[in-house]
């Protein structure tokens, strides 16, 4: 954690609870299928947020309703970038959805919250929600709409071998650009760049990319 400068001082132990545990097979192409088993003890229906929010931006998934609902709260009340990663099935942060700055669908998510993943689905999301909204679609451009307008943001062309955790690192990277200033379209296009490069590495070097590389790549 220290040499990521990754501050878990929030991370909270539940005794007697087993932590989540995921079986990951990946493909020759690079594909990955998840097998995921969480315990529903890990989801508390009570707990506490820090006083003051100390971040400059916030990103939650559809998971834990409550929690996302209560971080996205407090980004919303302090002025800041709030991101949801929006999954199947979306309908039970509805709350959430309803207050966050920034939704990013992944297809499925996109279609089960508006029936479909096009453009015309993510218009509707858009108008829907009030909010600036996108959807990723692996190599595929990634498509935005602020409310008023769909752009298109396209994703590099690379050899995919490793697409473990790209999803996550899209979004960790778009948050943390947001956090930096960024504009939105500006922040697809680098968070797009990181995804990149992450499925480009081979599972035997699954480091992340580093900011000098993401900067290089992306001008």
């Amino acid at each position: 954690m220290l040499e990521r400068h990754i501050d878990d001082q929030f991370v909270a132990i539940i005794p007697g609870v087993p932590t989540s545990r995921s079986a990951n097979i990946i493909t020759a192409d690079g594909d990955r299928t998840i097998i995921n088993h969480r315990d529903s003890l890990l989801i508390p229906h009570n707990f506490e947020l820090p006083s003051d929010l100390t971040f400059d931006a916030v990103l939650v998934d559809t998971r834990w309703p409550e929690g996302a609902k209560r971080i996205v709260e407090a980004a919303r009340h302090a002025g800041k970038p709030s991101v949801i990663d929006a999954e199947a099935p979306v309908a039970l942060a509805s709350d959430a959805l309803s207050l966050a700055s920034h939704v990013v669908f992944s297809e499925q998510g996109l279609a089960d919250f508006c029936g479909g993943s096009d453009a015309g689905a993510l218009q509707r999301a858009a108008h829907k929600l009030s909010s600036w909204c996108a959807v990723t679609r692996g190599a595929n451009p990634v498509l935005c709409h602020d409310g008023k307008q769909l752009t298109e943001v396209p994703t590099p062309t690379v050899k995919a071998l490793n697409t473990l955790g790209a999803g996550d690192v899209w979004h960790a990277a778009f948050t943390l650009a947001l956090s930096q200033g960024r504009a939105e379209i500006d922040a697809v296009g680098w968070a797009n760049t990181v995804a990149t490069l992450k499925v480009s590495r081979a599972i035997q070097n699954d480091a992340m990319p580093t900011a000098a590389e993401v900067a290089a790549a992306y001008l």
